[in-house]
């Protein structure tokens, strides 16, 4: 029996490059704040994970790219990362605190 995902004869889609995906231009950041965002992250899980394998790089760059903050950089953020077991009945869940300066 052939393997159709290795000799299906249909091309495969082209997907089409959805313009808001790309990086943001310098004017479309959020502006009017001084100061940096404080970024708390806290991971709600069954089962802890090594503090090295809990990352939230992904998570940041979607704030970013969505202009929620205007950066990741060191003078534009701090970040505190967190994990708990959840509670009896608890389910899984990643809970994201932003706390913004005030506006200029």
């Amino acid at each position: 029996m052939p393997n159709h995902l290795y000799h299906d004869p249909n091309p495969l889609p082209e997907l089409e490059h959805h313009p808001s995906t790309g990086t943001l231009a310098t004017h479309e950041g959020e502006e009017g704040r001084a100061g940096r965002v404080h970024l708390r992250i806290v991971s709600i899980r069954k089962r802890l994970l090594d503090p090295d394998n809990l990352s939230v790089k992904w998570l940041i760059d979607c704030l970013r790219y969505s202009s929620i903050i205007c950066g990741d950089e060191p003078d534009k953020i701090t970040l505190q990362v967190e994990q708990r077991k959840c509670s009896k009945g608890e389910a899984e869940a990643t809970e994201i605190w932003l706390t913004f300066p005030p506006k200029a």
